[in-house]
């Protein structure tokens, strides 16, 4: 795989030494990354950056805002599918600050929106993308306040065109709105009342309320203000709700229904990210926080260890963290990542297609010095776990876990087990190689894709009768691997594996018992 340090060697910017490797680790509650690899920018002081596939070419792209001294540009770095972003396309936008991307003139062709950081000239910006990896055209609409530090795109009016939304520090009313055309062009401002005073830091579009309607979230400098669309019956006339009760300096936010009950909930980042439960009337409670010890200018969402929940990247001018979901809104402790000079934003994304995703993260540099973005490409852990056990009918859930290294060649070594299986029953591992699957099977889940292989009936051994859960099961599958049993058992192969057992505390056909399940790829 080729890497190049720098995208543009001719504009001097001196090459950011790689990050350490991190450390490995086992644990599902860890990722690692290689050494972290930069591509300079064409100007200095990065502000936003944001992904998405610009050139359509099935590699995902990622965008930079530069304010510049008293200069501004916007840079798409495209990516080529191998983690390597050395072409780009850059263009002049005065003050670049925030950005955010969207079809503006139904072209079907992502373009791009900066707003300008600026008193005199303070306003934001459409590029529109010509297809053949450029941006040009557009329009610029002024904000009633300034300057503009972030912007949003969507539909607030619902006739079918996308609409534009800014947030500003100062100078009036913290939010303004503009209507799309569809042609690239915006009307100018509205407004948004109750948000003057507020210095504005990022703003969002996200269901608040449960009437349809696509509603406005700004984090600003004294908390969090959300903005209920269609007040007094009028689409695009947003008035302030209850919210959430916040009032530290709030930097950044994530909008997803972290919880899982229909209704979208809130990442807040600053001091701490905080997790709110959306009641689905406009307000919120607060469900955990957590510490963050490098400031949140950017919260991003992303499964990065693959185990089915999302995790949370932020990243602040103190570094990089990573807190991994554990479902319902809950995360663990974070992993720090180590940053170059002044992070100031972060994107998430399958940089090189391996199915694992990936991070960058825009560094503002040093006084003087061009900025740039630092890819991160995830090294694939050796085995997952995924998937949900069938608790057993005496209340234990089934763990599968691994020791070794799964290979094709080494004869033995890489050891499949459960615990917390009944005591005294036959089961037996089975798997495939065709994926993972997620589907009812006798009263749990199944996580294999068919076709299955079954390996031979184990006793879970254990305690003497009642039932209880101390049995278990292993099987040293690089043996069985050795065996021949399997001619699909080649290097290289991606297995999906589950235990299976009896539990006659269940009625019949559902009288079985099933672990989570593990995935792996052998080894040459």
């Amino acid at each position: 795989m080729h890497f190049v340090p720098f995208a543009r060697a001719s504009r001097g910017v001196a090459v950011v030494s790689f990050a350490a490797l991190l450390a490995a680790s086992t644990s599902a509650q860890s990722v690692t990354f290689k050494p972290r690899v930069d591509f300079g920018t064409a100007q200095e002081n990065a502000r936003q950056s944001l992904c998405a596939d610009f050139d359509q070419d099935g590699n995902l792209d990622i965008a930079t805002t530069m304010e510049g001294n008293y200069q501004g540009k916007v840079e798409v770095l495209f990516g080529d599918g191998q983690s390597d972003f050395g072409s780009s396309f850059e263009y002049t936008s005065y003050g670049a600050w925030g950005i955010t991307d969207g079809d503006f003139d139904g072209d079907g062709w992502n373009d791009l929106v900066s707003t300008a950081y600026g008193w005199a000239s303070h306003g934001v910006h459409i590029a529109l993308n010509d297809q053949s990896g450029g941006f040009a055209g557009g329009s610029t609409v002024s904000t009633l306040a300034s300057p503009p530090v972030a912007a949003v795109s969507g539909d607030f009016d619902e006739d079918g065109l996308l609409d534009l939304a800014a947030a500003s520090e100062a100078g009036g009313y913290a939010v303004d709105w503009f209507k799309g055309f569809g042609n690239g062009t915006f009307s100018s401002f509205h407004y948004v009342p109750n948000t003057t005073g507020k210095v504005g830091r990022r703003i969002y579009a996200g269901h608040f309320d449960g009437d349809g309607h696509l509603d406005l979230l700004l984090t600003h400098a004294g908390g969090v203000m959300v903005l209920l669309n269609d007040f007094l019956g009028t689409l695009g006339n947003f008035a302030a709700s209850s919210g959430m009760p916040l009032t530290e300096d709030t930097t950044s936010a994530a909008i997803v229904d972290i919880d899982g009950d229909g209704q979208d909930d809130v990442l807040t980042g600053g001091s701490m990210l905080r997790v709110w439960h959306g009641v689905g009337d406009g307000s919120f409670t607060l469900l955990h926080a957590y510490p963050t010890s490098t400031g949140a200018a950017e919260t991003e969402l992303g499964d990065l260890n693959n185990d089915g929940k999302l995790d949370v990247l932020v990243v602040g001018l103190g570094g990089a963290q990573i807190f991994f979901g554990q479902g319902g809104g809950a995360f663990t402790a974070p992993q720090t990542v180590s940053a170059g000079i002044y992070p100031r934003s972060c994107v998430i994304g399958d940089w090189n297609g391996d199915g694992w995703l990936d991070i960058a993260i825009t560094c503002g540099n040093v006084a003087g010095q061009s900025s740039y973005v630092s890819i991160y490409e995830q090294v694939p852990p050796t085995t997952v776990t995924y998937c949900v056990a069938k608790t057993t009918s005496t209340g234990c859930s089934p763990a599968i876990a691994s020791s070794g290294s799964p290979s094709a060649s080494a004869g033995s070594g890489f050891t499949i087990s459960a615990s917390q299986a009944l005591n005294n029953k036959n089961g037996l591992l089975f798997y495939g190689t065709h994926g993972r699957a997620s589907a009812p099977f006798q009263g749990g889940t199944l996580c294999v894709k068919s076709p299955i292989k079954r390996t031979a009936v184990q006793s879970s051994g254990g305690n003497p009768p009642p039932n209880d859960c101390s049995g278990s099961f292993a099987l040293d599958f690089n043996a069985y691997v050795a065996s021949g049993a399997d001619p699909a058992l080649i290097g290289g192969a991606l297995v999906d594996a589950q235990y299976w057992f009896r539990d006659p505390g269940f009625t019949p056909p559902n009288n079985t018992g099933l672990s989570n399940a593990l995935e792996f790829t052998l080894a040459p």
